[in-house]
């Protein structure tokens, strides 16, 4: 479990407890068990989601009923969708609970007043915006000029964290790539050790 208070505390170390509290206190805390959805295709989510403990994943289903996983986003970690959030379009994902998970939820207008109440927050928000985009930009660059081998390797290595925690077939689905070229991957790196 990844604490709020220790997570914002590291990460702005200058915010007093006075704002922390404040700052607590606009979030509303959510349980979530295996399976169930915060998001739905097709609503608007005007929030911010902290993932104090657990694991989500954000995901889309094509005409075709194929999954495509864009996001997994486990405990000290935050996730939305941006595009209905800034927008307030109809969202194209689902946003789901893989294991059960505590999460505060920051309400678009109580954020945004935050912003203006807690300046600091206003880099919080900027570093979670970059490292967010810089993930994206190296994901896409990934999946452009990759190998399967080389996308499955690259996934042990950066989630190596919930690697364990996340069925194969989800694996497959966020790297792109059919259920049985994994099974093919895995068992050729196997061999090659």
């Amino acid at each position: 479990m990844i604490v709020f208070d220790q997570y914002i505390k590291a990460l702005l170390p200058t915010i007093s407890e006075n704002e922390l509290q404040i700052f607590k206190s606009a979030g509303e805390f959510l349980k979530l068990r295996r399976k169930e959805k915060i998001l739905t295709e097709g609503a608007i989510f005007s929030a911010k989601i902290y993932v104090q403990n657990g694991l989500l994943r954000n995901y889309s289903i094509s005409d075709n009923g194929q999954e495509h996983i864009m996001k997994f986003t486990d405990a000290g970690s935050w996730t939305t969708d941006p595009e209905s959030f800034y927008g307030g379009t109809p969202s194209k994902y689902n946003i789901e609970a893989i294991e059960n998970s505590e999460l505060i939820l920051f309400e678009k207008e109580k954020f945004e007043s935050l912003k203006t109440e807690i300046p600091i927050i206003n880099a919080l928000t900027e570093s979670i915006i970059s490292s967010t985009a810089q993930l994206n930009q190296n994901r896409l660059l990934l999946n452009l000029s990759a190998t399967p081998e080389e996308k499955y390797i690259d996934f042990i290595q950066q989630y190596a964290d919930i690697f364990p925690r996340i069925p194969m077939h989800m694996i497959a689905s966020y790297l792109g790539i059919s259920r049985e070229t994994l099974t093919r991957v895995r068992q050729n790196l196997l061999v090659g050790r």
